[in-house]
């Protein structure tokens, strides 16, 4: 681990150096031989000279599909049901309501899959900022049951419509997905964020 983490620092610095990039934080996990290594590098700021460690947040932007995209093909796999299942059909998701997921429309709300919010094609209009009026205060169950509000622009399926909104909402879906399943659960964590 001790000559890993030696060649991970001179790979690491002369990259970031080469790249003209201020700063990074990174994390390394092999799984099979339980070594976990985090690090930061550089500094957090241009301008100021606070380092950077392996607890620095940075904005992620969207990287974070790489993740949701991910995790929804494990709880796939950890669950059996199809990311091209249609939400609301899903029993274990409905808790003895009749929908878990509403959308601006009964015919989108019907019609759509997990597989549709990861692949930009609902054909609704990203609208984050209706989503998230209480900001980080909101809990994915708020945003989603704000997900109404979303306007549909075009028929589901028919054209690809990038979505931040979609995204957001198939993370929440994978994650209640993943909930009505133990071995899901034993396997990735009871979150989104575990996972």
């Amino acid at each position: 681990k001790v000559e890993l983490e030696n060649n991970l620092d001179v790979l690491v610095e002369s990259l970031r150096t080469l790249n003209g990039i201020p700063g990074v934080s990174l994390a390394v996990v092999d799984l099979r031989n339980q070594a976990f290594i985090t690090k930061g590098y550089g500094k957090r700021r241009v301008d100021q000279d606070d380092p950077v460690s392996d607890e620095t947040l940075f904005c992620l932007a969207s990287n974070s599909k790489l993740f949701t995209g991910i995790y929804s093909a494990l709880v796939e796999k950890y669950t059996g049901i199809s990311l091209d299942q249609r939400i609301n059909d899903i029993q274990e998701l409905r808790d003895d309501e009749d929908i878990f997921l509403m959308l601006n429309s009964c015919a989108l709300s019907q019609e759509l899959t997990l597989r549709d919010l990861l692949s930009h094609r609902t054909g609704t209009k990203d609208d984050s900022p209706t989503l998230t009026l209480g900001g980080d205060l909101d809990t994915r169950d708020t945003f989603a049951s704000r997900s109404r509000h979303l306007l549909q622009q075009q028929p589901i399926r028919s054209k690809y419509q990038y979505s931040n909104s979609g995204y957001t909402l198939a993370g929440h879906v994978a994650e209640k997905l993943c909930q009505t399943s133990s071995f899901c659960i034993t396997m990735l964590g009871n979150t989104w964020e575990e996972g």
